[in-house]
C-alpha cells in the first residue's frame, strides 16, 4: 500500500512560481491532489496566501499511473534561469521519493516532461482540478 493512502499525503502535487521579479509580482501556487479532497494554497507578493480545501472522490487506478510514469520516456531541454517555474510530482509504491511526471527546469536544471499514456491520464487529471498560474 502506498504510503499517500496510509499517511493521508497528497497523490499528485503541481507547483508553480513566478520566479525572479519584484516582490509585488510574485506569486505561487501549489495544488495538492489527495484521494478526497484538493487543497488549494495560493501566494501573492511574499505577503498573502489563500488556502482553500474541496472535497472529492478519487476513483481509478491513480496509484497504478503514478507507478507506471515512473517508467515512461522523459524528455529533458535546457531552460533559462531565474523564469517562471513549475512542477508535478506523483506519490506511489510507498516511496517518498516522488516521480517527478513534469518539471519546467531552470538555472543549470534542466526540464523534465514524461511522454507517455500514464503521464498523460496525470497530466489531465491535474489540469482539470488544479488552475494555472495566474487563473483567478
Amino acid at each position: 500500500m502506498s504510503l499517500s493512502l496510509v499517511f493521508g499525503a497528497a497523490l499528485l502535487v503541481k507547483s508553480a512560481y513566478s520566479g525572479y521579479t519584484m516582490p509585488q509580482y510574485t506569486y505561487s501556487i501549489v495544488c495538492e491532489i489527495h484521494k478526497d479532497h484538493v487543497q488549494l494554497t495560493r501566494g501573492f507578493g511574499g505577503e498573502v496566501s489563500v488556502t482553500e480545501s474541496r472535497p472529492i472522490t478519487l476513483s481509478g487506478h491513480t496509484v497504478s499511473l503514478i507507478a507506471a510514469a515512473r517508467g515512461e520516456a522523459v524528455e529533458s531541454h535546457d531552460t533559462p534561469c531565474d523564469g517562471p517555474s513549475d512542477e508535478l510530482r506523483g506519490f506511489a509504491d510507498g516511496s517518498i521519493e516522488p516521480v517527478v511526471i513534469q518539471a519546467s527546469g531552470g538555472c543549470g536544471t534542466p526540464s523534465t516532461d514524461r511522454s507517455g499514456p500514464a503521464s498523460t491520464v496525470l497530466k489531465a487529471l491535474v489540469a482539470a482540478l488544479c488552475p494555472a498560474p495566474g487563473a483567478r
